[in-house]
C-alpha cells in the first residue's frame, strides 16, 4: 500500500478508509428502518474525517438519495465533483449567499422569516422555486423555530410562491443519555407534523432520527432518517444492537529505534521515565495530525500484533513507544486505530481515554494525513450503470395535470430508472405515472419518482427518475 506515493506521499502515516465497511453499515441501517423510509446521510466535516467526496460517491452509489452537509461550501464541493443527488445544508446561510443555493441546486435549512423572504425574493427574481427544509427546535436550543411557533411559521412560508417546503426536521439533543427528554422531543415534533397534515400542509420528508434515533427510537424514523456516526461504524452508545464495522483505520510506520538505559526521560517534560533498559520506537504522527495530545502516556499502539503504550508526551509530529524487549525495526507497521493480528483499538476507546467523544477523534484527523480508500466488492449501482442504455425516448406524464403538456425526453434508461429532460421542473420525491412512448410498439407505463432535479441549459430541466418496480428486459424493449 505504502508504495503508492500518489496516494500517501513520502511520510509513512495514513488513514485507511474501508468503503466496503461503509456500505455494510448502510445496509445495517436499512435493515433497521421500515421499507420506504429514506436515508439522508450526514457527510459534513469531510464525512466525519473520512473524506467528503469518496465517501459521498460510495453512499450515492449504494442508493442514498440525500446528503446532509454543514455549509454551502461543502455542498458546492459535492456538486463540483459531479454528485447530483439532493443536498441539504443543515446550518443556516446568510441572505447574501442565497444565489449560490439556486446556482448549485442546494436545499437550505430555514427557521427565520428573514431568510424565507430572501429566498422567495430571489426565486421570483429568477423565476425558479427552491426546495427548503424547516428546522424545528423541540429541545436542542440551537437553531430552529420554536415548536410552539412552528405551525404559524410553516403556514406562512408555504404561501410564498418561490418556496417549496420539501422537508421538516428536528434534532434529538440527548438521545444517548435521556430517554424521557428524547421521547418528549419526538412527541412534540410528531404533534406538529400531524397538525400540519390535518390542515392540508403535508410535507413529504419528515426527519428527526440521528444515529441514536435510528438505532433505538423507531418512533423517530418518520419518512426519513439522518444517520451520521453509525455510518462510519462508530457507536453513540454501547448497547445498540446494530452490527457495525469501523470504516477508518489510522496507521503509520516505525521510523527510528534506539536502546536506552533505565531512568531515561522520554519526550517533552520527561513525564515518562523508563524503569528498565528498553527499546524506544518513534512514530511519525502527533497532535499536528489530530492525534490528541491528552493521550500522552496512555494512548495504545499496536506493533507486531502486540499492544504497547505511548511513552511521554505526544509531540506535534511524533510519538514514542516503549517496546520493552520486543524486536522492532524501522518500517514495521503501527496501528493507532484499527486491527492488527488479534488486537484492536477503537476510536471509541481512544475517546474514552481522551475524555472526549468518538466524533472528535475521527473528525480531528487532519488533512495532512492522506486517506487511502479500499474497496473489494462492486455495488449493485455500479453494475446497473454498466447496463444503462443510451436512448432518446419521448416520455409523457399521464396522471399529473400540471405536467400533462410537458414534453419529456429520456436521455438514458436502465432497469431501475432513467434520466429525463423536461420543459418544466419535476418535483423530487413525488410519484408520477409515466408513459414511455416507443415508436414501433405499445407505450410502456411505469411509476417513478425523481430522486434529484435541477435546471439544465436551454431553459430546460433534468431529473433522475427511479422506477417503483424493476423494469425487466429493458434492453430488448428499448
Amino acid at each position: 500500500m505504502m508504495e503508492n506515493r500518489n496516494a500517501t506521499g513520502y511520510r509513512p502515516t495514513w488513514a485507511q478508509i474501508d468503503l466496503d465497511n461503509l456500505s455494510h453499515n448502510l445496509r445495517q441501517i436499512r435493515n433497521n428502518i421500515a421499507p420506504g423510509v429514506r436515508i439522508m446521510a450526514c457527510v459534513k466535516a469531510e464525512a466525519y474525517g473520512h473524506g467528503l467526496i469518496p465517501v459521498s460517491r460510495q453512499l450515492v452509489n449504494s442508493g442514498v438519495e440525500f446528503l446532509a452537509v454543514a455549509s454551502i461550501d461543502e455542498a458546492v464541493a459535492l456538486r463540483s465533483s459531479g454528485i447530483a443527488c439532493r443536498i441539504l445544508v443543515l446550518g443556516l446561510v446568510l441572505e447574501q449567499d442565497v444565489p449560490a443555493l439556486f446556482e448549485y441546486d442546494i436545499s437550505p435549512t430555514v427557521c427565520s422569516m428573514a431568510l424565507a423572504l430572501g429566498l422567495d425574493r430571489h426565486a421570483r427574481r429568477t423565476g425558479r422555486a427552491i426546495d427548503v427544509h424547516i428546522k424545528i427546535d423541540t429541545g436542542m436550543a440551537r437553531i430552529g423555530i420554536m415548536h410552539d411557533k412552528a405551525y404559524d411559521f410553516v403556514r406562512k412560508v408555504s404561501a410564498f410562491p418561490g418556496i417549496r417546503i420539501e422537508g421538516i426536521f428536528t434534532h434529538l439533543a440527548c438521545a444517548d443519555t435521556d430517554k424521557l427528554l428524547t421521547l418528549s422531543q419526538i412527541s412534540l415534533f410528531d404533534s406538529l407534523v400531524r397538525r400540519l397534515k390535518k390542515n392540508g400542509a403535508a410535507i413529504p420528508l419528515v426527519h428527526a432520527a440521528n444515529s441514536m434515533g435510528v438505532a433505538s427510537y423507531k418512533n423517530s424514523h418518520f419518512s426519513m432518517v439522518r444517520p451520521g456516526l453509525i455510518l462510519y461504524g462508530l457507536r453513540p452508545a454501547d448497547d445498540i444492537s446494530l452490527d457495525l464495522k469501523p470504516v477508518m483505520s489510522l496507521k503509520t510506520k516505525v521510523i527510528f529505534v534506539k536502546n536506552v538505559k533505565a531512568g531515561t526521560g522520554i519526550s517533552y517534560g520527561h513525564t515518562y521515565k523508563t524503569t528498565r533498559a528498553t527499546r524506544i520506537a518513534t512514530l511519525p504522527i502527533g497532535y499536528g495530525d489530530g492525534y490528541p495530545r491528552n493521550l500522552s502516556n496512555t494512548g495504545p499502539v499496536l506493533i507486531n500484533g502486540k499492544r504497547f503504550t505511548i511513552a511521554g508526551r505526544v509531540c506535534m509530529d511524533q510519538v514514542m513507544v516503549d517496546m520493552g524487549r520486543e524486536q522492532v525495526k524501522v518500517g514495521d507497521e503501527a496501528v493507532l486505530i484499527g486491527s492488527q493480528a488479534k488486537e484492536r483499538i477503537s476510536a471509541e476507546s481512544l475517546a474514552s481515554l481522551a475524555a472526549t467523544i468518538p466524533y472528535e477523534i475521527v473528525c480531528g484527523i487532519g488533512s495532512r494525513v492522506p486517506r487511502v480508500y479500499t474497496k473489494k466488492t462492486a455495488l449493485p449501482q455500479d453494475k446497473r450503470r454498466r447496463e444503462r442504455a443510451v436512448c432518446r425516448i419521448p416520455v409523457r406524464f399521464v396522471d399529473t395535470p400540471s405536467l400533462s403538456g410537458t414534453p419529456g425526453i429520456a436521455a438514458d434508461i436502465s432497469s431501475g430508472g432513467l434520466k429525463l429532460f423536461t420543459a418544466d421542473p419535476v418535483l423530487p420525491y413525488r410519484p408520477y405515472e409515466l408513459s414511455l412512448e416507443q415508436r414501433r410498439a405499445e407505450p410502456v407505463r411505469v411509476t417513478a419518482s425523481a430522486v434529484w432535479s435541477r435546471p439544465a441549459p436551454g431553459n430546460r430541466h433534468v431529473c433522475g427518475m427511479k422506477f417503483e418496480k424493476e423494469l425487466r428486459d429493458f434492453k430488448e424493449v428499448f
